[in-house]
C-alpha cells in the first residue's frame, strides 16, 4: 500500500513546515497546498526541489477545505491522511496507518489518536470504536485517514463555506465525515497516536457569532433541518458557560432560524 500526506499550509506557515517535514520514505509521498500570493523562499524550494517525494502546489484560494479538497484531487495512493503544519508525526506513521488498514479492511475512512505537549492522550479513548453520526462531532481533520479508492465515491467532500480561513472557520471535519458516512463508507476509530500536537485550542470559548453559525451549519448539514436545530439549541443552551458575552448567548438562539444550505 502506498501513503499521501497531504499538508495544508499558508503564508509563513511554510517556514515551519518544511522544518518538521517527515523523512522520506518508500511508498509515502507528500503534497503540500501553500495558500499564498507570496513567492517560495529560495532555501526552502531547494529543500523540496532535493526530495522526489514532495508535490508543491501555491495556490491563490483562501480556507483550508479548499486547500483540502485540492489536495485530494493531487493524491495517487491508496491511503490519504491530512496533515497539519504544526503536528510532529511519529517516526513509524507510515507503518501505522497501513497496518491499520490491514487489521481492518472493511474500513473506508479510520481515525486515530495523538498526544498533545504535557497532556498525553488527552481526549482519546483506548477502546476502538465503529463510527456514527455522532462520534464524528469529536473528530478533528490530523486525525483522519481514508482509502482514495473510497473517497471517491462521495460526490461532496470539504465544505468550502467553513473551516480555517472561512467565514464559517469551524466544524468542516465532521461534515465532510457526514458525507462519507452517508455514502454508504464505513469508518472506524483506533487508539493509535501518530503524532503530538501543540496543546492549543481554537474550539474552548465561543468567541463570536461564526463560531457559533459553524455549528448550526454542522448540526443542519449532518442531522438535518429539524432534528439538527434541536441538536444545535441544545448545544448552546448546554455550553452558556463557553460563550464569551451574555449578548454573543442570545444572538445565538435568534440565528436559529437561519437558512442554512
Amino acid at each position: 500500500m502506498t501513503l499521501d500526506m497531504l499538508f495544508s499550509t499558508f503564508d509563513d506557515r511554510i517556514v515551519d513546515l518544511a522544518n518538521r517535514l517527515p523523512e522520506q520514505q518508500d511508498s509515502v509521498s507528500i503534497i503540500i497546498c501553500h495558500q499564498t500570493d507570496k513567492a517560495l523562499p529560495k532555501s526552502i524550494q531547494l529543500v523540496f526541489d532535493s526530495r522526489s517525494d514532495i508535490k508543491y502546489f501555491p495556490l491563490q484560494s483562501k480556507g483550508v477545505t479548499k486547500s483540502r479538497n485540492f489536495a485530494i484531487e493531487q493524491s495517487q495512493s491508496d491511503i490519504i491522511f491530512f496533515c497539519d503544519d504544526d503536528v510532529h508525526y511519529e517516526i513509524d506513521l507510515y507503518k501505522k496507518l497501513i497496518q491499520a488498514y490491514k487489521d481492518n479492511p472493511e474500513s473506508d475512512f479510520i481515525t486515530f489518536a495523538y498526544t498533545k505537549t504535557g497532556l498525553g492522550l488527552h481526549k482519546f479513548t483506548k477502546i476502538s470504536y465503529d463510527h456514527n453520526f455522532r462520534s464524528i462531532l469529536k473528530v478533528g481533520t490530523i486525525e483522519v485517514s481514508c482509502k482514495r479508492s473510497s473517497v471517491y465515491k462521495v460526490n461532496e467532500w470539504f465544505p468550502e463555506d467553513m473551516g480555517a480561513g472561512s467565514k464559517y472557520y469551524l466544524c468542516d471535519e465532521p461534515v465532510f465525515l457526514s458525507r462519507l458516512l452517508k455514502s454508504g463508507l464505513k469508518g472506524r476509530y483506533l487508539p493509535v497516536s501518530i503524532g503530538e500536537h501543540p496543546p492549543e485550542s481554537s474550539g474552548i470559548e465561543l468567541k463570536d457569532i461564526n463560531a457559533v453559525v459553524s455549528r448550526l451549519y454542522c448540526f443542519v448539514r449532518i442531522f438535518g433541518g429539524i432534528r439538527g436545530r434541536i441538536l444545535y439549541f441544545l448545544f448552546i443552551t448546554k455550553n452558556f458557560s463557553r460563550f464569551k458575552t451574555l449578548s454573543l448567548f442570545f444572538k445565538s438562539l435568534l440565528i436559529f432560524m437561519k437558512r442554512v444550505d
